[in-house]
Order: C-alpha cells, then sequence, then structure tokens
C-alpha cells in the first residue's frame, strides 16, 4: 500500500512541474503581441478618420477601438479617450466637427 501511495505522489508532483513550465508564456512574446494589437487599432482608427464621420459613424466604429486602446495603455491614450467620449455624447453638429478635429490633431500627435 505504501509503494502505491509513493507511486501516486511522484506521478502527482511529476504532472505538476510539467503544467508549470507550460502555462507561463514568455514575457517578450506577450509584450510582442501587444504592441502588434496597438499597432493594428492605430491602424484601423487611421483608416476611419481618413472620411468625415458623423457621429454614429463615430461611436459605433472608432469609440470601441478607442476604448481597447485606452485599456492597453491608460496614459498614452488618455487625451483621445477623453476626447473620444466627448464626440461620442455630443448632439450639436457643430461642436460635433469641431471635436472631430481636434481628435484627429491628438489621433496624429500618436503616432
Amino acid at each position: 500500500m505504501k509503494k502505491y501511495t509513493v507511486l501516486l505522489l511522484v506521478i502527482f508532483v511529476m504532472s505538476c512541474k510539467g503544467e508549470t513550465k507550460e502555462s507561463t508564456p514568455p514575457l517578450e512574446k506577450v509584450d510582442t503581441q501587444n504592441k502588434l494589437d496597438e499597432k493594428y487599432l492605430l491602424i484601423d482608427i487611421s483608416l476611419d478618420l481618413g472620411n468625415q464621420l458623423d457621429q454614429k459613424e463615430f461611436t459605433h466604429q472608432c469609440f470601441p477601438v478607442i476604448n481597447r486602446l485606452y485599456k492597453e495603455d491608460s496614459v498614452k491614450y488618455k487625451m483621445v479617450h477623453i476626447i473620444g467620449t466627448k464626440l461620442s455624447k455630443e448632439s450639436n453638429i457643430e461642436a460635433y466637427s469641431l471635436g472631430y478635429e481636434n481628435f484627429k490633431k491628438e489621433f496624429n500627435k500618436l503616432k
């Protein structure tokens, strides 16, 4: 009975050891993937900003991407997120146009 207990204990320890080594991805790979995701999100917004979007299109196309960028790096994209939030809620067309131009300028600073 002792032999089986020791055998089960050894098998358990070996299986736990193998899982810990495989489950943690290298930090460099995760950092590189985040940078690629951020780059693709920036390209996505750049393509959308090429056309003059109205408030509804901006809210549905650009604002979710802005939120994802803000979650990636809240310090870097704070101003873009603030302006984007205000644009998504703006009802006045003239104020939206001015805010949209301001958003484009701030976004171009980030590139």
